[in-house]
């Protein structure tokens, strides 16, 4: 026998407790002679017995409950020795069906490995399969049955998930299960194994994986994204990833329905990525979205991912009046250019531009803008500061940009109005750069052209001239110079905004105006998104798809059409379109709206990653997974160990006890 706690036995001296008490409340009787007592002598003497038998049945029942009290905290266990019994054999197979196996006829080679195994098992043999990617299950099955569920699985285009098939790994009592793991051993699964916390006890377990082959040659597109588009095509920038033994040329398609496919070759090399930019013929009267996919035409041991699918939405026309004061016109020329490129890539962005000296500027000329830009503040808006203010407060943008020179009279009464977020206080004319290419506070107006503008280095960007700036207490700040000034300030008020540029507009203080980022910069300025709305999900992930550029009415239901002619139901929750996973590639289409909405279904990211593992990562990462119960020496032996727990049968006889120590108290004292 032995214990779980033995270090609870320690309460047995518990017992000491009511034999003690027993002793010390023993009458003490004192003889007194007293005449005509021989009537009752027989009588007293047989009470006196009952009595001390009633005392010593109550002390041992109680110490009998403290004895059975311990017992149960200390959980005594008896071993016995008995002959091992043939127990069913119980087998769990995980078999990784994520595409990386369908390379060539990886799967396949492991499905027959399988199914020999299967078949070889004793008659009575309960078998478990688990597809890692996929998630079929079929639980604890006869042969018969295990072998047909494994002929019906297929690769599928989602990444293995160790957690579906740990979870069915039985306990491990008397052998538990034999294991079978079968796997190609991406990184991205040995990523996984990695975080796996302690192994699992198993009877057994071995890994099954493809032999070693010759290296795969494999070419798989990573990313599809819209660098450029205008009224007629769509610029993509396509990247892809190669896997072989030697150089070679890959020619890169992309289409449309309605358009010619273009292509372009691209020289790669092994282990090494490449990017190829596409120009795709588009046709604006398509629709608000339009389907787009990217192919590399060359063959390779593994089709489904050489192409990538996206849907691609056009957000809906924004027409903005824009007014430029301005000194002179060679203040303004190099914002009206930039706006003027900046409506020619995004043709969704329509801008009627007017330039307009301080002298001309009055209360009407504000009633038609949408956005007043100030190439440099001089006296006159002080005389219109009343318009404008009730101007931005209406909902207008006055978007103001700071020269060498300024009319500070005029800066301190519009910053006196919450007109200017910051106010320039003093003009430094040496080199500064700036330090990051983040914002250090929140911005209300954070757009994707906000974060477009910081692909462009400007950490690092030299300035030779600016203002040191005292903020406005709700404003925020932008893109710090090493100063600790910011390069822009922004602040709201009422329904507008008003943004202050430590810039000037004719590029006097720096030479960020006629640089590549002026465009996305502008594109922050003038509110609009910066880049189309695109469509390009993972197979397996849910789908949440901003659809800002069309009328969606919030909660109502969205019919999909999967790639292979499916049914899935989703919904517009906050402006968004969203749906479980689809779990398919290609191009999927709503028609729910009044036009067609694509949807880009891919392959998993770096789930194709063919890298080969080494049996050492392979032997490593399964002793993370799994550890055999039992020794060589206790497997070899013919007998097993039962165990018998008597912790309940304790305590509850200690209940019992406790009863008829209450019982035996109350009802012998009559």
């Amino acid at each position: 026998m032995s214990f779980l706690n033995i270090l609870f036995l320690a309460g047995a001296v518990g017992i000491a407790g009511p034999i003690l008490a027993h002793l010390l409340a023993r009458p003490r009787f004192k003889r007194i002679p007293f005449t005509m007592m021989q009537f009752l002598e027989a009588g007293e003497m047989e009470s006196q017995r009952r009595r001390r038998f009633r005392n010593i049945l109550i002390l041992l029942l109680r110490c009998a409950i403290i004895l059975c009290i311990v017992l149960g905290f200390a959980g005594p266990v008896f071993e016995e020795k008995v002959a091992a019994t043939e127990d069913q054999t119980t087998v769990l197979v995980g078999i990784d069906d994520s595409l990386s196996l369908a390379y060539e006829n990886r799967f396949e080679e492991q499905r027959a490995d399988l199914l020999q195994r299967i078949t070889a098992l004793p008659a009575d043999a309960r078998v478990t399969l688990v597809g890692l990617a996929s998630g079929q299950r079929l639980q604890e099955s006869d042969i018969p049955g295990a072998t047909a569920f494994l002929r019906q699985l297929e690769p599928v285009p989602a990444t293995a998930h160790l957690g579906d098939f740990l979870s069915t790994v039985p306990p491990a009592p008397h052998g538990g299960a034999q294991v079978y793991f079968a796997s190609d051993f991406t990184p991205q699964l040995l990523d996984q194994i990695s975080d796996h916390g302690a192994p699992i006890t198993v009877a057994d377990y071995e890994a099954l994986f493809p032999p070693e082959l010759a290296p795969p040659t494999n070419a798989r597109i990573i990313s599809v994204r819209t660098t450029a588009t205008s009224a007629d095509y769509l610029q993509l920038a396509v990247v892809v990833d190669y896997q072989g033994e030697e150089s070679i040329q890959l020619d890169v398609e992309a289409r449309t329905d309605t358009a010619a496919p273009v292509s372009a070759s691209l020289s790669m090399h092994p282990g090494r990525k490449g990017s190829v930019t596409l120009r795709l013929p588009i046709d604006p009267t398509q629709g608000k979205s339009i389907p787009v996919t990217v192919s590399v035409r060359n063959e390779d041991g593994l089709a489904a991912d050489n192409h990538y699918f996206l849907g691609v939405g056009f957000p809906e026309s924004n027409e903005r009046y824009v007014l430029i004061v301005c000194t002179n016109r060679r203040e303004a020329f190099l914002a009206q250019t930039a706006l003027e490129a900046l409506g020619k890539e995004l043709p969704h962005l329509r801008f009627t531009i007017q330039v307009m000296p301080y002298g001309n500027l009055n209360a009407s000329s504000l009633q038609v803008a949408d956005t007043v830009l100030v190439t440099s503040a001089g006296p006159a808006l002080e005389t219109v500061s009343d318009a404008l203010e009730t101007f931005v407060r209406e909902g207008g943008q006055l978007i103001t940009f700071l020269g060498r020179e300024q009319d500070e009279p005029t800066l301190k009464a519009l910053f006196k109005r919450g007109l200017l977020p910051a106010m320039p206080l003093s003009l430094s004319e040496k080199a500064i750069s700036l330090t990051v290419n983040t914002a250090s506070t929140p911005t209300s107006g954070a757009s994707g052209a906000l974060r477009a503008l910081q692909n462009y280095d400007l950490g690092g960007y030299v300035f030779d001239a600016w203002y040191t700036c005292e903020m406005g207490p709700d404003s925020e700040a932008h893109w710090f110079l090493e100063s600790g000034d910011a390069l822009l300030y922004r602040t709201d008020l009422g329904a507008g905004e008003s943004i202050l540029l430590n810039i000037s507009a004719d590029d006097s203080l720096s030479g960020l105006s006629k640089s590549p980022a002026i465009l996305p910069l502008y594109s922050f300025l003038m509110g609009a998104e910066g880049t189309l709305l695109l469509a390009d999900f993972d197979a397996d992930e849910p789908v949440r798809y901003n659809l800002s550029f069309l009328s969606a009415a919030e909660n109502s239901p969205v019919s999909i059409t999967t790639p292979q002619g499916g049914r899935r139901d989703g919904r517009i929750e906050g402006g968004d379109l969203r749906a479980p996973a689809l779990g398919e590639l290609g191009l999927a289409l709503s028609t729910t709206f009044d036009s067609p909405i694509y949807l880009g279904l891919n392959v998993p990211e770096g789930e194709t990653d063919l890298t080969p593992a080494t049996e050492e990562q392979i032997q490593n990462a399964m002793a993370r997974l799994f550890r055999k119960q039992a020794s060589e020496a206790e497997a070899d032996d013919d007998s097993t160990t039962e165990r018998t727990h008597f912790s309940a049968w304790a305590l509850t006889a200690a209940l019992g006890l406790l009863l008829l120590e209450t019982f035996v108290a109350n009802r012998m004292v009559r």
